[in-house]
């Protein structure tokens, strides 16, 4: 099975998110950045250090994160004159923000926010002790993050475990599960775990093995950086995973991510979009429209999602509800945000038809290209 080409993206969990944030932290910390490049065009984001560049890619089929060469910053990038104080991340979540810290001028502290949940990354550009947005790299209709108004987080976790310690009989509670119920009853209950490394607890066969094997994750024990060769594609992590056909050990995430983003870099993406600005102002505003068409296709498909899940979960869902967990997808909990003067599927048939506006609109676009 080859490793390279794959259109499956990688998936963040919250111990992938921990163990990059540190490696971030000691690779980039006390570092003077010059630039920073929101470019929706091609949805990647890059800081430019004296020293390095920064890379985050979460187009389609990417989410990579990773360190290269100095580079010299576009023309239109934001200046950065500031420090990267350090990089942290939200208990039990898929969300990285780099703190900076300003070495001139009298313009708030700024910060970048990643959000890494599957099918909804974001990065917004915030400043302030209120993470004010200023910039966005894309707009998702469940999280719209306007510009001007304070980014909130997601909702805290619920989860159990958050400080790597359970309740005595908890996970014995959970092992009693039958064995259809108990994947999900672990994923729902226990802080840290996730679809890529929860069948590593599901294969202890005990409950006091299973409790040793969740606190691994939970108190990042003896990590061993590689990637795995899954069904879906590649994905780096900060130890081999069970369902792995093979794994290559790496010498930090950020190298593994890296490799990735070379195998599989299309040169052409990122010249063709800045080329599309530099033919005058009514090129540079027809690509801007392009690239608001095109980063709304992906929202269609997150409406759409959004309503599957509501349908799927309508048993789950209170009568009058503002959020409600369910099951996601991929197999991990969700919270969906709800408007509780509307029933749940008459909110899911006006997604389905919101999509399908921006699903038509969408198959004009071959027309506004030629």
């Amino acid at each position: 099975m080859a490793e390279q080409g794959s259109d499956t993206a990688l998936i963040w969990d919250s111990c992938l998110c921990r163990a990059v944030a540190r490696e971030l932290t000691d690779a980039l910390g006390g570092q003077r950045a010059r630039s920073v490049d929101l470019d929706r065009g091609v949805q990647r984001v890059s800081i430019y250090f004296r020293a390095v560049t920064w890379v985050t890619d979460l187009s389609s089929g990417r989410g990579w994160t990773y360190i290269v060469a100095p580079a010299e910053p576009p023309a239109d990038s934001r200046p950065l004159p500031a420090v990267l104080s350090t990089v942290e991340t939200l208990e039990d979540e898929r969300v990285l923000i780099a703190r900076f810290r300003r070495v001139r001028g009298s313009r708030p502290h700024p910060s970048l926010v990643l959000e890494l949940t599957t099918n909804r990354w974001n990065a917004l550009w915030v400043e302030g002790g209120e993470d004010r947005v200023v910039a966005r790299l894309r707009v998702d209709a469940r999280r719209p993050h306007k510009v001007g108004q304070p980014w909130h987080p997601p909702e805290p976790s619920n989860r159990t475990g958050l400080q790597g310690q359970l309740p005595d009989g908890f996970m014995a509670e959970l092992w009693d599960r039958p064995d259809d119920e108990r994947r999900r009853a672990l994923l729902t209950s226990l802080a840290h775990l996730s679809s890529l490394n929860v069948g590593e607890v599901l294969n202890a066969g005990a409950a006091a093995a299973a409790e040793e094997r969740w606190r691994r994750f939970a108190i990042m024990t003896d990590p061993s950086p590689g990637v795995s060769l899954l069904d879906n594609g590649s994905q780096p992590y900060p130890w081999p995973l069970p369902q792995g056909h093979s794994f290559r050990p790496t010498a930090s995430l950020l190298d593994a991510m890296k490799t990735l983003a070379e195998e599989e870099e299309d040169p052409g993406a990122g010249p063709l979009i800045r080329a599309l600005g530099s033919r005058g102002d009514y090129l540079d505003k027809r690509a801007r429209r392009l690239t608001e068409q095109i980063a709304r296709a992906d929202t269609a498909t997150e409406l759409r999602e959004r309503a599957t899940l509501i349908l799927a979960n309508l048993h789950a869902i209170p009568a009058g509800a503002s959020k409600a967990t369910v099951t996601g997808l991929n197999g991990e909990p969700e919270v969906l945000d709800l408007d509780p003067s509307r029933r749940p599927q008459d909110q899911a048939e006006a997604l389905f038809k919101r999509a399908g506006r921006l699903e038509r609109a969408q198959a004009k676009l071959p027309d506004e290209l030629a």
